[in-house]
């Protein structure tokens, strides 16, 4: 009887687990294949090839106002109510989670996105790799001089004063893969009738291209401006944190 009892009790114990093994298996198929050369299919979009079965399962970084999911294969954030990738050296947005993307100048990312520690890039370039796990990359090293000059003290702040994570568009788990809403107009339409967020700083800046340096260049300009390099920013731009 006892025997009978316990091989019960196994096989109840297998049927209640068989859902959550179900799951876990359908999550590890989550992913991002990224097609950066792929026809921009909406104005100033790019086609990331973002493939999300269904809304993520996002969890608060400790210690910074960004929300990611662990699980999946993509440097992949929300942060104040928008959807965030890194990918091959820039940033990309969304408003909603399975995009379209835009691409976002390296002047214009959020500094709590730069922030991001290395050990929450699911899939880290390689050069990310000699940099310590629990530090943010080290982007002046990355984009240069340049870009260093306009960002001086991104990397500073009061921990003691982190603001709390923007709520997440919940209302976006209604729209699986198969019933994602595929105009733009009714994705609009969707979240101003379901997200009433307003993000605490500006996340509309234009999309610009990536910032490059030009050594030679940045060596003329300081010859002929008495050993001042050119500032290339725009008329009326913001120097950045710390400036």
């Amino acid at each position: 009887m006892r025997t009978t009892t316990f091989g019960t009790a196994l096989l109840a114990a297998a049927f209640i687990a068989s859902p959550a093994v179900s799951l876990a298996a359908e999550d590890s198929s989550l992913g991002i294949s990224i097609n950066l050369n792929g026809r921009q299919h909406e104005r100033n979009s790019v086609a990331l090839g973002v493939h999300l079965s269904r809304y993520p399962d996002l969890v608060a970084i400790p210690g910074y106002p960004v929300l990611y999911d662990p699980r999946l294969n993509a440097n992949y954030f929300f942060y104040e109510g928008t959807f965030w990738v890194f990918e091959e050296d820039d940033w990309y947005r969304s408003d909603w989670y399975n995009g379209p993307w835009m691409r976002v100048g390296r002047d214009e990312v959020p500094v709590f996105l730069l922030r991001i520690p290395v050990r929450y890039y699911n899939r880290a370039p390689l050069y990310f790799h000699p940099w310590a796990l629990e530090m943010a990359p080290r982007w002046s090293l990355r984009w240069g001089k340049s870009w260093e000059r306009r960002h001086r003290g991104w990397d500073r702040w009061d921990q003691r004063r982190v603001p709390p994570p923007a709520p997440p568009p919940l209302f976006q788990q209604q729209f699986p893969r198969e019933r994602y809403p595929n105009s733009p107009e009714l994705r609009e339409r969707l979240r101003e009738r379901n997200y009433h967020y307003r993000p605490r700083e500006p996340l509309t800046a234009p999309v610009t291209p990536p910032v490059t340096t030009n050594p030679k260049r940045e060596q003329r300009e300081r010859e002929r401006g008495n050993g001042r390099p050119r500032d290339d920013r725009a008329p009326g731009s913001p120097r950045g944190p710390g400036a």
